[in-house]
């Protein structure tokens, strides 16, 4: 019984794929716009200057540097990360977490791997 459904649960996801997979790029689409809005309309609570979106590009390159060295001294461990870093002040290097539910940044506390969960 149990190979029946996991059968049927394939060909449904199978079926409903060239669905689900357009609506989740436009999701996806639609949530890094919100956050490039909140963005362009937040000052840092530090220097007062608008984040903008060099912040957000700032603080993507800095967690791929962070992931692509975790990677490279741990060859054989897969990580389950939580990014809490979502922009950095281009002037001051204040972090900010992004809280989708309420479109805003909120400061983060600093943390000893950047943009990863203390």
């Amino acid at each position: 019984m149990g190979g029946v459904v996991t059968v049927l649960a394939a060909m449904a996801l199978l079926l409903l794929s060239p669905i689900l997979i357009p609506v989740a790029a436009v999701l996806h689409c639609v949530h890094l716009r919100r956050k490039r809005i909140a963005a362009r309309r937040t000052r840092c609570s530090g220097c007062g200057e608008l984040l903008g979106i060099a912040a957000l590009h700032l603080s993507d390159t800095e967690w791929q540097d962070y992931v692509e060295r975790l990677r490279r001294d741990n060859l054989h461990i897969k990580f389950r990360l939580v990014r809490l870093v979502h922009a950095i002040c281009v002037n001051c290097g204040l972090r900010y977490g992004y809280r989708d539910a309420e479109r805003r940044f909120v400061r983060v506390e600093s943390t000893d791997e950047r943009g990863a969960a203390p």
